[in-house]
């Protein structure tokens, strides 16, 4: 797995600010539990970008389950 965020701070008015980017390279199904600012901005999220049509994610515990080889874009 990768993952990466990437903080816009001056970002025009109603666009995100943040994104993450979540990439799975494995066979099978896979979890990560994020921490800092992506947990805290986990529950304002919105997908931008997934290769599976169900998301996986739970704000309160800040855990996100990826599919198997699944990639996903997270904004907010």
């Amino acid at each position: 797995m990768i993952a990466y965020e990437r903080v816009l701070e001056d970002a025009p008015a109603g666009q995100p600010k943040r994104l993450l980017v979540l990439c799975s390279f494995d066979d099978e199904p896979c979890a990560v539990r994020l921490s800092g600012a992506a947990a805290e901005g986990l529950g304002d999220a919105g997908v931008l970008l997934g290769t599976y049509p169900k998301q996986l994610i739970d704000p309160v515990s800040g855990m996100v389950a990826l599919h198997a080889f699944e990639a996903l874009v997270l904004a907010w």
